[in-house]
This record gives C-alpha cells, structure tokens and sequence, in this order.
C-alpha cells in the first residue's frame, strides 16, 4: 500500500532528558542549496508541571535531511514563551540566494 506521509526519526539528544519533547510543527525548505527540500521540525516541551500551557522546558528547532539525517537544532531558551501561539516560525528565502 502507497504511504501519503514522510517517516523520519527525530533526535533524542534534547536539552532536558526528563521533559517529553514532541513535535508541534514543521515547515521545508532548501536549507543548504543543493535542491532539495530540508524539513525543520519544531518541537514543544511537556514536562506535565502545568496544564495551563506554561512549560519549564524550552522550544527546539531542527533540521533533517528527507533521509532522515540530523542537521542540527537550535534550542530557543527559557526567555521564549513555549506554545503553538508564542513560538511561530518561517523558512524564506528572504534574499533571494535560493536558500531557506
């Protein structure tokens, strides 16, 4: 049977081995200017410590390869509010060089 998804198996070297960090968004882009499309996940944090959305963890960014080979992550830190509404993202290519 055709699969209608794309399987890819995330970094579990996160920040704080004791939160669950689950992936909340993605967005594709040609990050490295071969051609092909890159996936950035952004992962959200979920410590169980409050269900009113406050998270003690921090929001991650990160790149794979459609291979499913780990590029890096970006970790954006306690200061950014975690959550689908607080922590949107973008992949442009804002100065037209064909890289995200």
């Amino acid at each position: 049977a055709e699969k209608f998804y794309h399987e890819i198996r995330l970094n579990m070297n996160v920040p704080d081995a004791s939160i669950t960090y689950s992936p909340d968004d993605i967005q594709l882009g040609d990050l490295d200017g071969d051609g092909e499309l890159e996936i950035v996940v952004k992962r959200e944090p979920y410590d169980g410590a409050n269900q009113g959305g406050w998270n003690n963890g921090s929001t991650l960014l990160e790149a794979y390869k459609m291979d499913g080979t780990f590029l890096w992550q970006i970790d954006l830190g306690i200061n950014i509010r975690s959550g689908s509404h607080y922590t949107s993202y973008i992949l442009y290519d804002f100065d037209g060089d064909g890289l995200c």
